[in-house]
This record gives structure tokens, C-alpha cells and sequence, in this order.
């Protein structure tokens, strides 16, 4: 055969094979082109397109290799087991931490990847330092009143949601401008455009003119707002790219049917 030039490769490949199926081999290669086109039988599997009628021989696992791997394995287990031990005991973490933890995880909406938790509770304080105060459902809750006249929401109080750019249950402080408006798109989240109507003054023809401008601001999930609802909004610092208002207050719309409120013009 065309195969046998090396008679010790040969023995050596017949020692370790086993034999899988024959085939007539051709006597030269042009011969073997020629069966191809010819469609003859040829080998279908790739061991025996590679070696002829005898295919290698499937390796057994060594049992002294898989030992060596089982207590590499073992080994590495048990020091990231030890190590993590070594770390929580570092961090001062205890079982009533993760029980405060799970409690809260309870009433406390969880819907990102991670845990959701509000700044003014502390898990597991020793010298309780805890600002925030019991909802009606007995629940710890962190809220506080941003004064200038405007009350705090129920839905602040005792909801579960947490958002740090609330004005009620997060960090930011309202400050500067209040301005009124009108919803005109709820469709990002946790975000609202507000349109405002003015009038500018035109000195050269003694006249006052028509505008309006469109401002971003950030809705606490305390709030339900749809388009056509009035909106008082306060100024605060950056929240993002655009956003720099927070919406304090909301004045459902009075009629139920849809308003067009950029052919409208309300000065508020």
C-alpha cells in the first residue's frame, strides 16, 4: 500500500490502533484522484482519511494523572475557602449583618444586579446609627421633608423603592430656581421633559413674544405622572448629562381625554 513506505512508523501505528474499517487502497495518487471523481468508496471518517483502514486508538484516562489533578483541585478549594473565611473575619462582618441583610432584602424592591440598599441605614451597627424611622408597616425607612412648603409623598414613606437621586429618600438637595410646567414625554425612566411657556421681551418692536423651552427632570418612582400633568420641579445639583431639575410636586391632569400640549401656551 501507498501508506507503508516507513515500515517502523508502521508498526508503531499498528501497535497502538485498532483496526475500524478497510478500504482499497489505490497504488498512486493520481489513481486515488481518480476514484474520487469516479465516486467510488472512499473513507468517511476523519481517522480513517488520515491513517487508511486502521483508526488511533481512544486514550484511557491515566489514574496517577486524574490523582494529581483531584488534589490540585481539593488544594486550590480549600485556600479560597480559607482565605475568604480570612476576609470576612477581616471586614468584621457577622450573621446578624447578613440577617439584617436578608430581612431588608424583603421589603426593599430588588431590581438591579446589585444590592440595593438606602445611605441612611446602617446593616449591623453596633452604636446604632440609624437615621431613618419606622413606616406604618414597621419597617425601617430613611425620608426626610425638603422643606419650602412641600409635604412628603405616602409613596416616599411607605414604599420599598430605592433611588438616590429622590429628594425625599436620597442625597439631593433642592435648591435654587421652582419652576412649573407641563409633562410632555414619561417614556425614559425615572425621567420626564417638561415643557415651559414664557415670554420674552422684544425691545426694538416693544412687544412680547412667544417661547417656550424643554427641560429634563428626574421623577422619583413616589410620583405617577402622565402627559398633560402639571409639574413643580426644583433645582438641584447635576444628576446627569442634561438633568438638573427634580420633581417635587404633581397636578393630575383634569380631563381624561389626551391634551395636545405643544399646541397649547399656559403661563404658570
Amino acid at each position: 500500500m501507498w501508506y507503508t513506505e516507513n515500515p517502523r512508523w508502521v508498526s508503531a501505528c499498528l501497535s497502538d490502533c485498532v483496526p475500524v474499517r478497510a478500504y482499497p487502497a489505490p497504488t498512486t495518487w493520481s489513481a486515488s484522484l481518480g476514484s474520487k471523481r469516479a465516486g467510488q468508496d472512499r473513507p468517511t471518517t476523519s481517522a480513517a482519511k488520515r491513517i487508511g483502514p486502521y483508526a488511533p486508538a481512544r486514550s484511557t484516562t491515566d489514574p496517577a494523572r486524574s490523582a494529581r489533578a483531584g488534589r490540585a483541585a481539593a488544594s486550590a478549594s480549600g485556600s479560597s475557602s480559607s482565605g475568604s473565611s480570612k476576609h470576612r473575619k477581616g471586614r468584621g462582618s457577622s450573621s446578624s449583618s447578613q440577617h439584617f441583610r436578608g430581612r431588608m432584602a424583603d421589603y426593599v424592591d430588588q431590581t438591579q444586579k446589585a444590592f440595593q440598599k438606602q445611605g441612611g441605614i446602617f446593616l449591623a451597627s453596633k452604636n446604632k446609627r440609624v437615621l431613618a424611622k419606622k413606616n406604618k408597616l414597621g419597617n425601617l425607612r430613611y425620608y426626610r421633608n425638603i422643606g419650602l412648603g412641600y409635604k412628603t409623598p405616602d409613596a416616599a414613606i411607605n414604599g420599598t423603592y430605592i433611588d438616590k437621586k429622590c429628594p425625599f429618600t436620597g442625597d439631593v438637595a433642592i435648591r435654587g430656581r421652582i419652576l412649573k410646567g407641563l409633562v410632555v414625554s414619561n417614556k425614559m425612566q425615572r425621567t420626564i421633559i417638561m415643557r415651559r411657556d414664557y415670554l420674552q421681551f422684544v425691545r426694538k418692536y416693544k412687544r412680547y413674544e412667544k417661547r417656550h423651552t424643554n427641560i429634563a427632570c428626574h421623577l422619583s418612582p413616589c410620583f405617577n405622572v402622565k402627559e398633560g400633568d402639571i409639574v413643580t420641579v426644583g433645582q438641584c445639583r447635576p444628576l446627569s448629562k442634561t438633568v438638573r431639575f427634580n420633581v417635587i410636586d404633581v397636578e393630575p391632569c383634569s380631563t381624561q381625554k389626551p391634551v395636545n400640549v405643544k399646541k397649547q401656551f399656559r403661563m404658570f
